[in-house]
């Protein structure tokens, strides 16, 4: 009898206790699951830049970037985009998927650009609204999409799902005469120097942002640049600098191009004239220019997280969407090409338990970004996302180089050097080729650039997952006799 009256004494507690959680204000619940999630779980800082190579020492101005991230972090030194286009890199940088997966094809929004499919579809599923599901306070601010905040998809009115604080600019990268979008409502800016150059606009709004945040749960903070994208209009004070460089004259540097070039590269007045060719040099000192307000952002927002006692909890990530060439085989100003100064991108990244001022050499894409912000965050990755986490080998303590697999057969870099391989499951026109070597990944298909070691890599999917667009993307590159990465079609 006094066994059962203690069972019923300890079942009314537990039904008080359960009534007297369930009828509190949700706000506690809120700041409780806050208070745990903070406690587990790191910051982020994903800085963003727009067409910023690091083949053409685009990496020059980034004084604070290399001091204060590279250098206490890690630089991943082969990091490439799938699509070096504006739009769809940043929709596969958002998704974590190629581009046949989230359809954003181009900047147009017929092309799916901020459209109504993405808005409808992908967008839902960026690593944002995972994080903010998760309880992470989201901040955004700068160029989002190109086509983002056009009348016909909602304007300006529309925030994108997964953004607690949202300060969008309407449309393509700009320094002046822009809008934003903050939290859906439009903010018009002018030709001020000191308040409307849009770099800095971007850091004031990161540091009020981090100002007025109490810390209680984890924040991730997406600073998107204009620079170095066209109009490249360097702030005034640093528009001197850099005025006794060019453009680097590389062994390809106005070239005209060869019989063994695509058509679409053999088109244009080859070699470049002389008033081109200045204006190539003109431009890249003002990309290099716009730059420098970037490394002094970055080196504002490290510092303030140094003083709050944020910085030893928070990730920064710095990288950008897509590389850009400059008189490369005579093409002028752009990017689009399936060449290393478009497709390879600077990568660096600090924060616990990345291990400081290390170099390493493992090739990734920017569809791996979201996958291992999630990862880094403790939240589980998506199924759909095409990318892969790269949280175990950037934690890492050593630089282990790259592990070489073909059909589960371990091989040697020298014996790839010596063989061809017939990968099954792929047409013999494509995949009938000699291979300096060759890195397996599941669900990843795109080329690589020269690692440190003077190996030269495919990554290539050789499971039968593969869909009939990578082999049209993989032919595409063969088509193009892309030698430079290691990869020839046999004849």
């Amino acid at each position: 009898m006094e066994c059962r009256q203690i069972g019923y004494l300890f079942l009314g507690f537990a039904v008080f206790v359960s009534v007297m959680y369930w009828s509190s204000p949700s706000h506690i619940h809120s700041e409780l699951r806050a208070q745990y999630i903070k406690k587990n779980r790191p910051n982020f800082v994903f800085i963003l830049t727009d067409d910023q190579d690091v083949v053409l020492d685009g990496m020059l101005p980034m004084a604070n970037v290399r001091k204060l991230i590279a250098k206490e972090g890690l630089t991943l030194s082969n990091s490439f985009v799938a699509s070096p286009l504006c739009c769809p890199s940043r929709s596969s940088i958002l998704t974590g998927q190629y581009v046949h997966n989230h359809m954003a094809i181009n900047n147009s929004l017929s092309g799916q650009c901020s459209g109504t499919r993405w808005q409808m579809g992908p967008e839902k599923r960026t690593f944002a609204t995972h994080l903010h599901n998760y309880g992470y306070e989201t901040f955004f601010a700068g160029k989002y999409l190109n086509q983002y905040g056009h009348e016909k998809v909602g304007g300006v009115k529309h925030v994108p799902p997964g953004w607690d604080w949202w300060f969008g600019l309407k449309g393509n990268s700009r320094y002046y005469n822009y809008t934003l979008s903050v939290n859906g409502m439009a903010e018009e800016h002018g030709t001020d120097p000191d308040k409307d150059y849009l770099t800095k606009v971007i850091s004031e709004r990161a540091l009020e942002f981090l100002h007025k945040s109490s810390f209680e749960k984890p924040f991730f903070m997406m600073l998107s640049v204009p620079s170095a994208h066209a109009p490249f209009t360097p702030e005034p004070k640093y528009s001197g600098n850099f005025s006794s460089l060019r453009a680097p004259r590389t062994e390809n540097f106005n070239i005209k191009a060869g019989e063994g070039k695509h058509w679409l590269m053999r088109q244009g007045v080859q070699p470049l004239p002389d008033d081109v060719v200045n204006k190539v040099d003109d431009v890249f000192r003002n990309r290099l220019r716009t730059l420098l307000t970037v490394d002094d952002m970055v080196k504002d927002v490290v510092e303030y997280l140094e003083v709050v006692d944020e910085l030893k909890n928070t990730y920064l990530i710095f990288t950008s969407d897509n590389g850009y060439h400059l008189g490369q085989f005579s093409q002028p100003l752009d990017k689009r090409e399936p060449y290393e100064t478009d497709i390879r991108v600077p990568f660096t990244i600090r924060g616990p338990n990345i291990p400081s001022g290390m170099v390493n050499t493992f090739p990734t894409t920017n569809i791996d970004l979201a996958p291992t912000i999630l990862d880094l965050a403790g939240i589980r990755i998506p199924k759909y996302m095409d990318g892969v986490s790269l949280k175990s080998e950037i934690t890492k303590t050593k630089s282990t180089g790259v592990h070489v697999v073909l059909n589960s057969i371990s091989l040697s870099e020298e014996e790839l050097l010596k063989r061809e391989y017939q990968i099954p499951g792929y047409p013999q026109r494509v995949m009938r080729m000699r291979v300096e070597a060759i890195l397996c990944a599941e669900k990843t298909c795109v080329l690589f650039g020269e690692l440190e070691s003077s190996a030269f890599i495919a990554k290539l999917l050789i499971t039968n997952q593969c869909y009939r667009t990578r082999l049209f993307m993989m032919a595409i590159f063969i088509d193009l006799r892309f030698h430079h990465c290691g990869v020839r079609a046999k004849a």
